[in-house]
């Protein structure tokens, strides 16, 4: 009887040994879990915090351009240096007021910064015409600055008005000598005549003492310069066409 309490007693002791040991790894288990979640939760609210303060530096910096692009539009004028004082001051004198304030592009046009362009924008936006207006270069030549201001038609006007635009134009610029007189010119391109491609450009000759606008020079098709045979070839896409400049304009030598 006493030997069956003993064992009695043991048991007990055994199984409440047992549990308790369960409690106690269930307990360390669910705190584990506990932990885990609340890492995994702080983690997450820093996330999100990381995520609010990106939005929020987004939003200055949105504001910051905004105000910039106000700062920008709200100036006097255009400031502008190009490293030359001599022409820094025609610019300043030349330039208009308006004219500052609608600057499109500024930049030289050849590598040894002699010729230095301005392109002005309009001031009201037209779906009827080119945004860009006109031109301003301002060339050092002789011991002067020259300046030469170029305007272009209205896309309303016929295909014979001076420096007619066509399509696709960049108005890409070139200071380059075109009459072979050693005195380098200004060439303009005024974009591609439909669908055949041939590219058109006017030119402002340096003639005497100052550029001269020559409109024979826009009778070439897609021109290119031969300095070495001192002549300009042109190419419409089936012929071939050999001109030079003679009797103050570019005629055709072909036979």
């Amino acid at each position: 009887m006493k030997m069956c309490n003993k064992k009695n007693i043991l048991m007990s002791l055994l199984i409440c040994g047992s549990i308790f040991l369960c409690v106690g790894c269930g307990k360390t288990l669910a705190k584990a879990e506990t932990d885990e979640f609340e890492s995994t939760e702080s983690a997450m609210c820093e996330e999100d915090d990381l995520s609010e303060k990106d939005e929020d530096i987004s939003e200055e910096l949105s504001t910051s351009e905004e105000m910039s692009d106000i700062a920008i539009s709200d100036t006097d004028s255009f400031v502008l240096n190009t490293g030359d004082e001599e022409i820094d001051k025609e610019i300043d004198e030349t330039l208009e007021e308006e004219e500052r304030q609608n600057v499109d592009f500024a930049d030289w046009i050849d590598d040894s910064e002699e010729c230095y362009r301005i392109g002005i924008k309009r001031t009201e936006e037209n779906e009827d015409e080119y945004t860009h207006l006109k031109d301003y270069y301002f060339v050092k030549k002789d011991g002067t600055v020259k300046i030469v201001k170029v305007d272009y038609p209205s896309k309303k006007d016929g295909y014979d008005a001076d420096r007619y635009v066509y399509d696709a134009c960049d108005f890409e610029s070139k200071y380059e000598d075109i009459t072979f007189d050693g005195n380098r010119d200004i060439v303009i391109s005024l974009g591609h005549q439909g669908a055949a491609g041939i590219m058109s450009y006017c030119a402002f000759i340096y003639d005497g003492d100052d550029f001269r606008y020559e409109k024979s020079f826009e009778s070439i098709p897609n021109p290119e310069i031969d300095s070495d045979a001192e002549m300009i070839l042109g190419n419409d896409g089936r012929n071939t066409y050999t001109f030079k400049y003679q009797d103050n304009s570019f005629v055709s030598i072909d036979q």
